[in-house]
């Protein structure tokens, strides 16, 4: 599995579930996420546009 694919599943695992658990080092750690907004599109799809925060952000600011 390449990279891509792995981090397109981990991603995936991200947004459709709002709880992830991830092994760090040998350790567990729950991850808990807000909910997922899904903005539908008003014409044909031309892009997408991922965003992402620091690793010891929490998203709101």
């Amino acid at each position: 599995m390449g990279v891509l694919t792995k981090w397109l599943a981990h991603l995936r695992k991200v947004l459709e579930g709002g709880r992830m658990v991830k092994r760090i080092w040998g350790m567990q750690r729950a991850f808990e996420f807000g909910r997922t907004y899904v903005v539908r599109p008003k014409g044909k799809h031309q892009a997408t546009i991922i965003w992402f925060h620091g690793l010891r952000d929490n998203g709101s600011n």
